[in-house]
């Protein structure tokens, strides 16, 4: 079957966030009177599969709800001060729309914050459907995401993204996957790393 629909990371793929998402963690840990953590650091934890990131960053498993509003608050504001669209992904997302794909976003970031997220970029628009993480929706490397996605349109997919979750998310949804390397530069040996629309664009034939 040929592909008919593309979903995306966001953080990483779409909008370069990086500055907006370590500032809003920092943010959390200061408020709890812990110590500021690297910029680097963040982003490896972010992206790293074997991690549970609200264990590293603060310390417990779960938050709680109240802290969740606070995260998301901070969140969005940060996001509106300096998360950018990737000119790469600008590109990519004009080309996929001249040729009449489906396009989705399929995010670890709050559900709650992304329709804002994509709207303040300018690029809400370009998109059928978006999936957040939330309490009923798993988080990648879970599949949940891209198979909600997926039943919605009933047709054949693929998913673009950055990191090692993002592959995986594919991989356990049976779903094809391009991995782009204009944001954070994570290699995946085993696979093609796209560097231009134009790479990715031949990878989805």
């Amino acid at each position: 079957m040929s592909i008919k629909c593309v979903i995306f990371d966001m953080d990483g793929t779409l909008i370069d966030s990086k500055k907006a998402i370590c500032k809003t963690i920092n943010h959390m840990r200061a408020c709890m009177q812990m110590p500021e953590l690297d910029d680097d650091f963040i982003m490896s934890i972010i992206n790293d599969p074997q991690k549970n990131s609200i264990k590293e960053f603060y310390g417990f498993d779960e938050i709680t709800t109240d802290m969740r509003l606070k995260f998301e608050k901070e969140f969005n504001k940060n996001y509106e001060l300096y998360a950018v669209v990737y000119k790469e992904a600008m590109e990519l997302l004009e080309a996929l729309k001249e040729k009449d794909y489906l396009l989705g976003v399929a995010t670890n970031a709050p559900h709650a914050t992304i329709e804002n997220i994509l709207k303040n970029c300018g690029i809400l628009g370009y998109f059928e459907t978006i999936v957040g993480a939330s309490k009923g929706i798993a988080p990648k490397p879970d599949p949940a995401m891209l198979n909600i996605i997926r039943d919605k349109f009933g047709v054949e997919c693929a998913f673009i993204g950055d990191s090692a979750k993002d592959y995986l998310a594919a991989k356990n949804a049976d779903m094809r996957y391009v991995h782009v390397i204009w944001g954070r530069d994570e290699i995946i040996s085993e696979i093609q790393n796209c560097k231009t629309a134009k790479d990715v664009i031949e990878a989805l034939h």
